[in-house]
């Protein structure tokens, strides 16, 4: 309809390519290819098997492992876990397997075609990465910092908003994001990157073709003033927004996501309530209620603390996990000064 209407558009099948990991690795290794400067060291891209059986297991060569087994189209890029050993892999790719042929995981039902796959578990700095992009021009670029908080479970996060590097590695982190949203035709809209900072470059692990969930938009306009959802509209009827690349962050969040596995007992519902209604926290809730079933999980809420001074803001995320009783070594992006 936009295309008919004469407004900027991506193309469709850009949007498709940008939703797998697997497809998303190829069309940056080609495109660096093309340009007679790929080296595998220094692309922006990361290694992705695509695991259709078991004898694609075996031919992974062991100097990958650990790797990480997830969905292709999963929920968050940082979904799924860590295995350390071809044994483990193929116990992990045949759970999988059931999983989908049964129908039990998030979404299957919705027809999406769900493919596995493994990457190199990479232990350097991840970041999530917001663009703003109008005609192919990088308007504004906001980069969050990540962390695992479970070691053999790659979808644990703590978040800290906006990041805490220094501006050339977030400089570096925005153009490698901004670049690769470029090269694969995605020149107009609100797109979020899951990246890597390491320290052969940025690894770029997935791009999602759309803005963040709307809880990242609501945290980037009270951190930042940028309406997300403003921006997207003007885009999409061909203007081109102003946006003010020089603000400084009003305040920070730093957080984690609850699964039930870890934080039900800890973090049940009346404690989700008496949060949403202190001051000085944020709580997002995504299911109505804790769900008992942990296969395929997905996280059930967000619980931030808010601040203008990040040190203050570390204070009462301190104070929350002892109370709490949780493990501060896990939690160490978003409590250590």
């Amino acid at each position: 309809m936009a295309r008919f209407l004469g407004k900027p558009v991506n193309d469709y099948q850009n949007t498709i390519i940008a939703q797998s990991q697997f497809l998303t690795s190829i069309k940056i290794v080609f495109d660096d290819y093309n340009k007679n400067y790929y080296e595998p060291r220094f692309s922006n891209s990361i290694v992705v098997f695509a695991l259709k059986d078991v004898v694609d297991i075996q031919k992974i060569p062991q100097y990958y492992y650990p790797l990480v087994i997830k969905l292709d189209t999963s929920y968050s890029a940082f979904d799924g876990e860590l295995v350390q050993t071809e044994e483990e892999l193929i116990a992990k790719f045949e759970e999988y397997k059931s999983h989908i042929q049964n129908s039990t995981l998030p979404d299957v039902e919705l027809g999406l075609n769900y493919k596995i796959i493994a990457t190199p578990y990479l232990q350097d700095s991840k970041h999530d990465v917001d663009l703003i992009i109008s005609d192919g021009e990088l308007l504004s670029g906001y980069v969050t910092d990540n962390r695992l908080t479970m070691p053999n479970i790659a979808r644990f996060e703590t978040t800290t908003m906006p990041s805490l590097l220094d501006k050339e590695k977030q400089d570096n982190i925005i153009r490698a994001a901004w670049k690769t949203c470029h090269n694969m035709g995605l020149n107009n809209g609100v797109f979020n990157v899951k990246a890597i900072h390491t320290t052969q470059g940025v690894k770029i692990i997935k791009v999602n073709p759309l803005m963040a969930d709307s809880y990242t938009a609501n945290w980037l306009f009270n951190i930042w003033d940028v309406d997300h959802y403003l921006y997207t509209y003007l885009i999409a009827c061909g203007i081109k927004p102003f946006v003010n690349k020089n603000s400084l962050p009003r305040q920070y969040y730093i957080g984690f996501l609850c699964y039930a596995s870890s934080h039900k007992d800890v973090i049940d519902e009346p404690k989700l309530k008496k949060l949403s209604s202190e001051r000085d926290f944020c709580v997002v809730l995504f299911e109505k209620e804790i769900p008992s079933d942990q296969k395929g999980e997905k996280p059930y809420a967000c619980v931030v603390t808010c601040s203008r001074d990040i040190r203050e803001a570390r204070r009462k995320m301190r104070v929350f996990l002892e109370e709490n009783m949780l493990k501060k070594e896990e939690y160490s992006l978003i409590c250590e000064d």
